[in-house]
């Protein structure tokens, strides 16, 4: 080829090459093209080299090595992505574990001084009501009213009204009613601290009340008792309304008991 290149006095060379990389361990193909343009250039004929980064023909091979390629490269990036997601998957449901154990942390605190702080409240409310009380008949048909925590064997005529609570109540209202609305006692105290009591007088009309229900045989009377007060704790007037009750105590040859609740 090359003697047919002389005889005929060709004037230069145009030599299809590819890209070499700039290293000394090249693979055959790649040292064959450059052992190609060495030899062309001995003979003193002019040669240019143009170097192709990929040559796509019908029966060459670079385009499918190039394709497998950029195959294996697809999917070495989709592992490499998805082991990614995954660490990050890991990684945020970790967070995830980490901030729920943190909120339900806060929860409980937050229970914990919710509960602490109500018990602290409810140690400075109080809470009025009356010890049980005793309504005996004697066999001269005789009404008499006991509180079971006093000691005077003698009729008593006074309702024991306690502060069974944490807190002092304040400007208590007491109103003894016939029904809902008709008051026929009504008593001010200025202050009932935590686990004292006062002693309410009750007057004729409240006794007749009491024996009228026991002779007809009845159970709910007709004595209803609204308590009115104000506590440290709120500003509010507090309201208790309570219903008269009497219910059989026990019976004896010369006296019947009773016992009376207000609910």
């Amino acid at each position: 080829m090359l003697k047919h290149q002389g005889f005929n006095k060709v004037k230069h060379i145009i030599f299809m090459s590819g890209l070499i990389p700039n290293t000394n361990e090249l693979p055959q193909c790649l040292r064959s093209r450059l052992e190609c343009k060495d030899i062309l250039g001995a003979y003193g004929v002019p040669v240019t080299t143009l170097r192709a980064g990929l040559i796509i023909s019908a029966k060459g091979n670079s385009y499918p090595i190039l394709k497998n390629w950029y195959s294996m490269l697809r999917l070495i990036s989709y592992y490499y992505f998805l082991k990614k997601e995954k660490e990050l998957n890991m990684i945020n449901i970790i967070s995830a574990i980490g901030s729920l154990g943190t909120f339900i942390m806060a929860l409980f605190y937050f229970v914990s001084v919710s509960v602490q702080l109500y018990q602290m409240k409810i140690s400075f409310i109080p809470a009025l009501g009356f010890n049980q009380i005793l309504l005996i008949r004697d066999k001269d048909q005789k009404l008499n009213l006991k509180n079971t925590n006093s000691n005077v064997e003698e009729n008593e005529d006074y309702l024991k009204l306690y502060n069974l609570g944490g807190g002092a109540a304040k400007k208590i209202t007491i109103e003894v009613l016939l029904g809902e609305d008709k008051v026929i006692q009504k008593k001010y105290v200025n202050m009932l601290p935590s686990k004292e009591g006062y002693m309410l007088p009750i007057n004729k009309t409240v006794f007749d009340e009491l024996d009228d229900t026991i002779k007809n045989n009845g159970y709910e009377s007709n004595m209803n008792i609204k308590l009115s007060y104000y506590h440290n704790v709120s500003r509010k007037k507090q309201e208790i309304f309570l219903k008269g009750h009497i219910d059989t105590f026990n019976n004896y040859k010369d006296k019947e008991i009773y016992e009376l609740q207000f609910i």
